[in-house]
């Protein structure tokens, strides 16, 4: 088991709510916890996170995916979920039933970023519609390949 924890080796993150795929970047610690980049090659989502958050990738994603999304009413968790998309510079924040977010303003950028990694450089991956549908708007930025 414990060769599964080693730097650069892509995991499914499991959320409350939502799932994606995070890249290692540290050994285990004495406490089962490693360090984990949010979105594979991006430093800023580095953060450290229990083991039993994790799980085998078990497709071989090769891109990561860039959008910036906007709405009107709560944000729409359920939309990381079916994109398995994470935050880049925000942090989701629940309450009341409701999920709102939080930027980190250590990224200067003000508008909602979220990725996705995928197999496939070319593409449609955002499904725009569905957000729509939750009164949401994701404008897709740009792909990048994974350890590049």
């Amino acid at each position: 088991m414990e060769r599964f924890y080693i730097p650069y080796k892509l995991m499914i993150v499991e959320e409350e709510g939502y799932s994606y795929v995070g890249e290692l970047m540290s050994f285990k610690t004495p406490e089962n916890t490693v360090m984990v980049r949010r979105v594979p090659g991006h430093p800023g989502t580095l953060e450290e996170m229990p083991i039993t958050k994790l799980r085998v990738c078990t497709f071989k994603p090769t891109h990561v995916h860039y959008a910036e999304v906007d709405g009107k009413v709560g944000f729409p968790l359920d939309m990381l979920r079916y994109e398995m998309a994470a935050p880049v510079n925000f942090r989701i924040i629940h309450e009341n039933q409701h999920y709102s977010t939080e930027i980190d303003p250590s990224f200067g950028f003000e508008k909602l970023v979220i990725a996705t990694c995928t197999e496939r450089k070319h593409g449609t991956v955002w499904t725009e519609k569905r957000w729509e549908s939750f009164l949401w708007r994701v404008k897709p930025l740009r792909t990048v390949k994974i350890g590049e």
